[in-house]
């Protein structure tokens, strides 16, 4: 997908992340998340957003361009779906979406989160964990920029065994406010939320 703004395009694009390296863990091709500038052509700036994330055929994503922050320039919102690689015998499973804000100029990243997490465990009994981070823009201390109030909710469920009854899932929440930094251009989050994803890529 891409929005235009004059001559210039921000265009996003799965690319291969290190095949030599994901091959034998994940069995297919693995692919990487990357952004890209581009005018007439040429490509002015790029940056990788996350590697190792498997590349599903027709899979939903978001893009948005937009002034975000209020500093009159614009920044890409992106949300892109996410699959770890594993290997053949494993037991378990992780998937979910990783978000991202940028400025459009140079690509550099303003805020990031993980969207949505499921993790999956499965043997005898097992568990599924599952996450899901949402941000709303809005100026909180009054500066003419607008911070990301951010709330992160996580429910635990216990997979019984054959022979044993289901336990009750656990649920909780938390929230913060990431302060925008105008000199950095940048939101400052107090308490890390919604990092499960973002942590274990590196």
């Amino acid at each position: 997908m891409r929005s235009d703004t004059g001559e210039l395009s921000v265009c996003l694009a799965g690319a291969i992340a290190d095949p030599y390296v994901m091959w034998s863990a994940a069995g297919r091709e693995v692919f990487a998340w990357e952004v890209a500038r581009v005018r007439d052509g040429a490509v002015l700036g790029r940056r990788r957003l996350f590697e190792g994330s498997m590349r599903v055929d027709d899979v939903p994503h978001k893009f948005k361009v937009y002034d975000v922050d209020g500093d009159g320039r614009s920044e890409l919102t992106v949300i892109v779906p996410v699959e770890r690689p594993q290997h053949d015998q494993a037991m378990d499973h992780e998937s979910g979406e990783v978000g991202f804000i940028l400025e459009v100029a140079d690509l550099h990243e303003q805020f990031s989160a993980t969207r949505r997490h499921v993790m999956r465990a499965e043997d005898v009994g097992g568990s599924e964990s599952t996450a899901e981070t949402v941000w709303l823009a809005r100026d909180v201390d009054g500066d003419g920029h607008a911070d990301l109030q951010v709330r992160e909710t996580s429910r635990l469920t216990d997979i019984a065994a054959d022979d044993q009854p289901p336990a009750a899932p656990r649920s909780s929440a938390r929230t913060t406010v990431c302060t925008y930094e105008p000199g950095a251009d940048v939101w400052r989050c107090p308490e890390a939320l919604g990092r499960q994803l973002l942590v274990a890529s590196g």
